[in-house]
């Protein structure tokens, strides 16, 4: 099992979860405790074997790239949308020194498969009934071709259309 020494970028559910921060042994611990007392995790996360999986997958592209694991885990970030950026919460100086190193770290296409496919992902309702195809950030409304009798284009040609009706009576 990985250690997470550096934090672990988690995919829980339908969001991403930023780094998060645990001592390497102290895993196998927590889940004791817990099983003994639900209420011993009380206030903090533990890591789910998929969240180590794919922890394990950033800290060796951390290696690779001769970066911190929350650098690698903001490039991540970075590299999933094709019309957003994250806002970053920042705790500690470490963190704003690190911002500029994440912006010049290329992830390649590997990376970033590498990363989804070390442990599942449900993007959870609606986004497993769009696009009919395997879940990706990059998809837009175009992308959504399995819906019969949908003219995108047409679409959107009647929402500008209505966006002007509105406007001109406004």
């Amino acid at each position: 099992m990985s250690g997470c020494q550096g934090g672990c970028l988690s995919r829980h559910g339908h969001r991403i979860v930023g780094v998060v921060r645990r001592r390497p042994a102290s895993h196998e611990g927590a889940k004791k405790k817990l099983e003994v007392d639900v209420n011993a995790s009380r206030g903090y996360y533990t890591c789910s074997e998929d969240d180590i999986k794919v922890c394990e997958v950033l800290e060796r592209l951390a290696v690779a790239n001769e970066a911190t694991l929350q650098d690698i885990a903001l490039a991540y970030l970075f590299h999933q949308s094709t019309y957003v950026f994250p806002i970053v919460g920042i705790q500690t100086i470490e963190h704003v020194t690190s911002l500029p190193t994440a912006t010049h770290i290329e992830l390649s296409k590997e990376d970033i498969a590498g990363t989804h496919g070390a442990a599942p992902f449900n993007p959870l309702f609606p986004n497993i009934l769009l696009f009919g195809q395997g879940y990706k950030t990059k998809l837009t409304a175009t992308d959504q071709t399995h819906l019969p009798n949908v003219n995108v284009d047409r679409c959107t040609t009647e929402t500008a259309s209505l966006h002007a009706t509105l406007v001109a009576t406004a």
